[in-house]
């Protein structure tokens, strides 16, 4: 898959990815100290953002596997169909003379808004990789829209909430966030997410009725610490971890404090 940019933006490409992929094997590291059959050893990271990078970080993470939603056939001719069902899937390893088996851990990576590697085939999505020719800087919005909607993707207006829950795909893909989070003892951590979606934010409220439910936000700075206060201030079940006055959790702080979970 080749770069979406070029030159300069080039290196923070790199360390976007490789913070990425720091994320993805702490990740893999808790999973993996789950000594029970009971839980799944799986991890489900939501995502608005359209971009690959989650793709690209675990590239080249061999113990683990990442769930797109997409059903790869041993055809070389077809396309790969995504399928919300398959997030319920779990892999495992088995010896070949002795009768066990090992749960792989394993990520489903649920874009609520769709991606850049999402294409339209008919009423499918199906994957498609190729390089990606962005619009220039001084692209009209009329040519920025028409660039993409040639991607299955939610686009950023105001009428994405009806388009969401019309279309069937991100429809599903919200009822299982929805289900997610009604299920009893979970843990839902956000990072780098505004909660601007209203959408999302309504069924967030509606899920922290769930006691068991507990939401950690981590705010990026004291605008962001405020902000989230005053959205959750009457859950009990809402942790808001905030930096040190005038300082800010990036993306490195972040996988610093959750490499200590």
């Amino acid at each position: 898959m080749n770069c979406l940019i070029n030159g300069e933006d080039t290196c923070e490409l790199i360390q976007s990815i490789d913070l990425y992929r720091t994320c993805i094997s702490v990740i893999e590291r808790i999973l993996s100290e789950r000594r029970t059959d009971l839980l799944p050893k799986q991890a489900n990271v939501f995502t608005t953002n359209y971009d690959l990078l989650i793709e690209q970080a675990s590239a080249h993470s061999h113990g683990m596997k990442l769930n797109d939603g997409f059903s790869r056939l041993p055809n070389p001719s077809s396309r790969p169909e995504f399928s919300s069902a398959n997030f319920f899937d779990r892999t495992y390893n088995s010896g070949n003379f002795y009768d066990y088996k090992v749960e792989i851990p394993s990520i489903n990576l649920i874009k609520m808004h769709g991606s850049l590697s999402w294409r339209w085939n008919g009423n499918e999505v199906v994957y498609d990789a190729a390089a990606v020719e962005p619009c220039g800087e001084n692209a009209e919005v009329n040519e920025i829209k028409d660039f993409l909607a040639q991607y299955a993707i939610v686009l950023p207006e105001i009428n994405k909430f009806r388009k969401t829950t019309l279309d069937r795909i991100y429809y599903d893909l919200l009822r299982i966030f929805a289900n997610q989070l009604d299920r009893e003892n979970t843990l839902l951590v956000t990072f780098g997410f505004s909660f601007g979606d209203q959408h999302i934010l309504d069924i967030v409220h509606r899920a922290l009725k769930n006691p068991t439910l507990k939401l950690v936000i981590f705010a990026y700075n004291d605008r962001d610490t405020k902000r989230f206060s005053e959205q959750f201030d009457t859950q009990s079940n809402v942790d808001v971890i905030a930096p040190q006055t005038g300082a800010t959790i990036d993306f490195n702080c972040f996988n610093e404090m959750l490499s200590h979970c």
